[in-house]
């Protein structure tokens, strides 16, 4: 009826992964208009560093950041002549699906270079045997075979870094930024240099985006910030995002039955799925995007992202969305999530939060057949079994409406196909968001705009329901969304009331009243709730922009309560209603409810204009729980529990019943969980034709937790006659759900559930194992009938806890950093310092604000694990992974971001803890007595327990040796104790757990040390001459130290010249003192070897280390090395420690005059010349094994190399950087091991160990 009400004149913004510009179908509206008005990386996961400035030379040549020539267009125009230039890593921006397939295409490429490379050398070593091939030496023969042989190794191990792309950044005359990347290695020389790159700017300046080469097909655009010091190439995190944007706008004028819901809406890409963290989303661009929507002045989100939360319609995000929504007049859609078929699983921030429309999952019979390969189509269409289901913790209904789950829509370029179908309430949202821009676009062209209050109220007052039972409208929602209906419905003029967003809080005021108020619906689901009478406060208060003065004033209601199927609740029929709102009592009675769900809603109407639709709802849930007793829930219970020990009868808490299936049906049974019961083991039956899929769910709730941390889920396929048996850990007294559900066929299942349960208690209400005691007591009960226990502890992680080195608060000057009301971010940067001295897995947490995304109270929080190097090891956000990490130091860098600076003062000192994983866990030996505990006695082993009876078990200290070497006095090491067996499965551990902590005791003294080292004089005291003498060393072991804290000042880079004269002067005078002292000699020694321009100082360097060579008597400390024994006598440490500082000595002064003469000497000479670098190595070969100690590989390989054994000296360099410790270190083996392959000619190799020495020394640490 009306084809221009296509969506045209609505702006949808479109949080997820990020939008391909390229993309099929997403590049014009039907009236020729952009499709993608912005395309915009939030997360920052594209920025690049770009604050480095240099100037162009006469060839108009610049130095990038990796020290490469770049060549600039001559036809760029910069007056200014300063060029901000940056580089970043191509596979830190693009999924990690598409990095593979670049690194696969990559080798195939390098395979081809490869195999000539390798066939060449095999055929120079195979030239070797062939007559009249000239002789060649020992040597010679050696590396042509370590050639061959390097390259076969190539091919195995070598790692793929992926290219490294330089950016360039510059301002125009007209104050214009722009951007060009050098993209040589992607596209070759001839199409990819940096000079042939067609420039760009900010994409909603000219919608300019490019691929990073026809073969990846991977489109991206740029943004520019912070005056050129920030670039953002913009890549999409997954292909998630395009496939929503086209489901709610695509537009294929060839196809029309391709295009999307309101092909003629504009969007606007917002990326907050985070490439770092695998398309995560995270805080930062979850506060920027919303930005972004009010700057563009969108009017729809859409949003198919979330998460369960333990705090619905709270945090931070939440208080800017609502923001969004009210005071910006914005409508914001979002997935329910995909969490079904459980209640009480719908996600946040979709179906947990009032200002969002929450979507669930609808699938129509055509779409099921088409889309699923169904054999019989469906009746009638139906909610799909995984979409989140209602209510939402706090009472709310939890979903809105509901709308298609499934579509087949654009995806990006690079997955390398057009369309694709996919499922989800990611897909429902976004075809909702159509629908709703359909019904506005053909508002907005008759003159009619709806504050999303009042269209939320015409979509749910029109939507078509299916069903009014309980679980229905807490699947469903309003139903399914209906366009044409909602239209109409939104054209009819309405009061004011009818377009004000009405807030609805209760609070249970009966003595049963819990502390905490604030919910939106009364949600009854425990024995106790549910037998008793409750009343219950309700809030109504309208919600008003600040600006509203006298709509407020005029705000006057007289409202009219109804309910329908209410038997079991009492409240008032009117209410007078202004603008500081009203409250008033209701009543709920479950007491004659049978077990099972129950639902009704309290709606609130206009009387001056019913036909408004209902102003607020006060949705009520019951949940009656069926009691488990001893006997069972059904008649016959009796089991005979299998086993040894459990021969006897008993009438255990068992719940039985025959499920009888229909298509899309879910099984959904409360029932009480038993006081005393720990875990509950599950068994089903099958009685069906062909096997089918089922999806299980065992669901309870706990105070300020997440569904998700509680639930037990399972997939399992069944046969006719086939058996399942699962066991789940179970909360006593908390009501638990127990779902079972199948798709599209109907089945016959038997169900039976029974409840175990091993409780333990200890003296001080916690189970701490404190080293420094040696001994933690528990009691162990079984409450419910007889159990077999199998008592097991071990530790499974050490805690390390670290505080802050360096904190750094700072105001974020970004325009994309900015909120409403001119609201400026500040971020708090925290450094931690993590050293290891055995590697791991470790994982970083901040247990204060871990696991809070929506409901979280800060605007952002990112970490970044770097080694000593800057190198980044990993990310990580509120949901913080293992990292594996080795022995060493490395900093753990976190920002932290609010529009309260004050409130981020509050976390300067915000404690971190490193948990590493103890890979094997370590056993805690657990003992039936105390005496067995303090002895070291048997260990307990599998005992009975009868019905009700209680064992104590005492756990004693893990072994000392099995510690690890990071566990220091203090520290914490964390576990569980294991206790109950399944009965389904002899032997098998129960699944449910006790938490335990073991604090680590002070180490064992040594009382035998100290003897035999009693001065000469035997009386136990010092002459005063061995005073003076001690004090002497004192004294001048205090300078040396003060001499090697202050000697950065000798670097010319560094200090003043008054400050190196003083300087100097010290020095010059303490060594002229102690001419002989080794350490003076040393330092002097490592002085000139840290110096930058050490390569001028090759004779200052020899001197400096003849000098350590002169100081010591090489015969004695030879003598001394080669002792069999250790030598015996009242000095013995101290002589060994003097010897070992001699080895160390001469072995620093060798490697140091060697390294000195090699920079002097680079060619071998002459036979007829001395060569003094080799004399000095094979000096330095007679006290270490150069070419076993790591330390020493660098300079080895440069003196094979230098002998031409190339491939020989790249084998040893490989060999020393295995060791990753070494290699994080060593800066110099990498550049050595890049020149090695640059003089083989293998150029391919040379550029993959270039891109591995850059990603491994950054000059800087990465941008959050």
């Amino acid at each position: 009826e009306h084809p221009e009400f296509d969506g045209r004149g609505i702006v949808v913004a479109i949080l997820d992964t990020g939008i391909d510009p390229g993309a099929a179908a997403l590049q014009t509206t039907p009236n020729g208009r952009p499709k993608i008005i912005d395309v915009l990386d939030c997360t920052g996961s594209g920025d690049v560093d770009t604050s480095t400035l240099v100037t162009a030379a006469a060839d108009y040549t610049i130095q990038g950041v990796r020290g490469s020539a770049l060549r600039l267009n001559p036809a760029w125009d910069n007056p200014s002549g300063k060029w901000h230039v940056g580089s970043k890593r191509l596979f830190d921006l693009v999924p990690k699906g598409l990095a593979d397939s670049i690194r696969a295409d990559r080798r195939r490429v390098w395979m081809q270079e490869q195999r000539d490379l390798l066939a060449k050398a095999t055929a120079e070593v195979a030239k070797l045997s062939t007559q009249g091939t000239p002789k060649v030496t020992k040597e010679e023969r050696e590396e042509l075979e370590a050639r061959v042989a390097l390259l076969s190794e190539f091919a195995e191990k070598a790692e793929d870094e992926g290219p490294v792309l330089d950016a360039v950044v510059w301002q125009d005359a007209s104050s214009v930024w722009w951007a060009a990347l050098d993209l040589t290695e992607l596209r070759g020389p001839a199409r990819g240099a940096l000079a042939d790159f067609k420039p760009m700017t900010d994409f909603k300046a000219r919608r300019q985006y490019t691929a990073f080469s026809p073969s990846d097909a991977c489109n991206f655009a740029v943004n520019i910030y912070d005056g050129g010091n920030i670039l953002s190439i913009v890549v999409d995190a997954g292909s998630h995002g395009t496939h929503v944007a086209g489901i709610t706008a695509a537009y294929d004028a060839a196809a029309p039955h391709l295009s999307g819901v309101a092909p003629g809406a504009q969007l606007i890409s917002c990326k907050i799925g985070d490439t770092r963290l695998g398309s995560m989303e995270t805080a930062p661009g979850l506060y920027r995007a919303l930005a972004a929507v009010i700057q563009h002045k969108a009017d729809i989100i859409n949003m198919s992202y979330g998460e369960s939360t333990a705090t619905p319609n709270s945090g931070r995000f939440i208080e800017l969305a609502e923001e969004v929504v009210h005071e910006h007049g914005v409508v914001f859609v979002s997935s329910a999530g995909n969490s079904g078929p459980a209640l009480c699983t719908v996600g946040a921030p979709g179906g947990t939060s009032s200002a969002i429309l929450g979507v669930g999952a609808w699938v129509a019979p055509e779409m099921a057949a088409a889309g699923h390969a169904l054999r019989e189509p469906l009746r009638d269409g139906q909610q799909y079994n995984w979409s989140s289901r209602g209510p939402a913790p706090d009472g709310d209904v939890g979903v809105a409406l509901c709308a298609p789950g499934g579509a087949v829509a654009p995806v990006p370029r690079w997955t390398r196909q057009r369309r694709q179908l996919m499922n989800g309430t990611s897909m429902a949202s976004p075809c909702a968001a159509g629908a709703i821009a359909l019904v506005l676009s053909g508002l907005k062209a008759q003159g009619v705009r709806p504050s999303p209050a009042r269209l939320r109220r015409g979509l749910e007052a029109t939507c078509l329901r299916t069903s009014w039972d309980a679980d229905s409208v807490l699947s469903q929602g309003a139903g399914l969304i209906q366009v044409a209906d909602a239209h109409a419905f939104l054209l009819a003029p309405c009061s004011p009331a009818a377009s004000q967003p009405w807030q609805v809080t209760l609070q249970r005021t009966d003595a049963g009243a819990a502390a905490g108020g604030g919910k939106r619906g009364v949600f009854l689901r425990t024995g106790q709730e549910t037998a008793v009478t409750s009343t219950h406060q309700v809030t109504v208060k309208p919600w008003f922009k600040p600006e509203e003065v006298a709509a407020r004033l005029d705000m006057e209601v007289r409202a009219e309560l109804s309910s329908e199927r209410s038997s079991f609740v009492s409240h008032p029929k009117h209410l007078l209603l202004y603008a500081t709102g009203r409250s008033f009592e209701i009543q709920v009675d479950p007491r004659s409810l049978e077990p099972g769900l129950h639902h009704t809603e309290i709606r609130g109407t206009d009387t001056s204009d019913p036909g408004a639709g209902t102003l607020f709802t006060i949705p009520i849930t019951v949940a009656v729980p069926t009691p488990v007793t001893a006997g069972g829930s059904q008649p016959g219970a009796d089991v005979e529990i299998e086993g040894e020990g459990h021969a006897e009868l008993q009438r255990p808490h068992t719940f039985d019943e025959t499920l009888m299936f229909a298509a899309g049906i879910e099984a959904r049974r409360f029932l009480d969980v038993p006081e005393g019961a720990t875990w509950a083991e599950l068994r089903l039956t099958a009685s069906m034709e062909t096997p089918k899929t089922l999806m299980l769910r065992a669901t309870q709730l706990a105070p300020h937790t997440r569904f998700s941390d509680t639930e037990w889920a399972k997939s399992v396929q069944l046969a006719d006659g086939g058996k399942v048996e699962a066991a789940f850990a179970v909360s006593a007294g908390t009501p638990l759900e127990l779902t079972v559900a199948q798709m599209w066929n109907s089945c016959v299942l038997r169900l039976s559930l029974t409840f175990h349960g091993v409780t333990a208690t200890t003296p001080a209400k916690g189970l701490l194992l404190n080293g420094a005691a040696g001994i933690a007591r528990l009691t162990v009960r079984a409450p419910l009938g007889p159990e077999r226990i199998q008592p097991k502890a071990s530790l499974t992680m050490l805690c390390i806890p670290l505080c802050p080195t360096a904190a750094e608060l700072a105001p974020l000057s970004a325009p994309r950093d900015a909120l409403p009301r001119s609201r400026l971010t500040h971020q708090l940067t925290l450094t931690y310092s993590l050293t290891l001295v055995e590697g791991g897995t470790v994982t970083p947490r901040f247990p204060r604000l871990n696991r809070l995304v929506y409901d979280g109270i800060l605007d952002g929080q990112m970490h970044v694990v770097t080694d000593a190097n800057k190198k980044v090891l990993g990310w990580g956000d509120i949901y913080p992974e293992g990292i594996k990490l080795g022995a060493g130091t490395f900093a753990i860098r976190v920002a932290l971001r609010h529009t309260d600076a004050d409130l981020l003062q509050k976390f300067k000192d915000l404690p971190l803890v490193a948990e590493r994983k103890l890979d094997p866990s370590i056993c805690v030996p657990v003992y039936t007595s105390q005496a067995a505990c303090v002895t070291g006695g048997a260990a307990a082993k599998e005992l009975s327990l009868v019905h009700g009876s209680s064992v104590a078990l005492f756990l004693g200290n893990p072994a000392e040796d099995k510690l690890p070497k990071d566990a220091t006095a203090g520290r914490i090491l964390s576990g569980s104790v294991s206790l109950g067996t399944l009965a389904s499965s002899p032997g098998k551990e129960s699944p449910d757990t006790l938490a335990l902590s073991f604090v680590v005791p002070p180490p064992k003294s040594d009382v035998d040390k100290g003897k035999g080292n009693a001065p000469e004089n035997g009386n136990g005291k010092k002459d005063a001459a061995d005073v003076d003498a001690d004090l002497e060393k004192a004294v001048l072991a205090a300078q040396v130290a003060f001499l090697k804290a202050c000697n950065w000042l000798l670097d010319l880079k560094d200090g003043s010249e008054e400050e190196r004269s003083t300087y100097q002067r010290l020095w010059d005078r303490v060594f002229e003192a102690n001419k002989g002292h080794l350490p003076l000699l040393t330092e002097r020694l490592t002085r000139l070897d840290a110096r930058s321009d050490k390569d001028s100082l090759v004779e200052d360097r020899v001197a400096a280390a003849d000098a350590v060579i002169a100081a010591i008597d090489t015969t004695k400390l030879a003598v001394y090395l080669a002792q069999k024994s250790p030598e015996t006598g009242p000095d013995k440490d101290s002589r060994k420690k003097d010897f070992e500082l001699q080895r160390d000595a001469i072995i620093q002064a060798l490697a140091s005059k060697a390294s000195a003469l090699l920079t002097k000497y680079p060619e071998v000479p002459a036979e007829t010349e001395t060569d003094e670098f080799e004399a000095a190595f094979v000096e330095l070969q007679k006290w270490v094994d150069t070419s076993a100690e790591g330390t020493h590989a660098n300079l080895n390989a440069q003196r094979l190399a230098r002998k031409g054994q190339l491939a020989l000296a790249y084998r040893a360099l490989d060999k020393a950087l295995a060791d990753d410790k070494l290699a994080s270190k060593h800066k110099g083996m990498l550049e050595t091991r890049v020149k090695l392959l640059k003089q083989l000619g293998w150029s391919h190799w040379e550029a993959a160990a270039k891109a591995r020495l850059e990603i491994s020394f950054p000059a800087t640490f990465p941008l959050f």
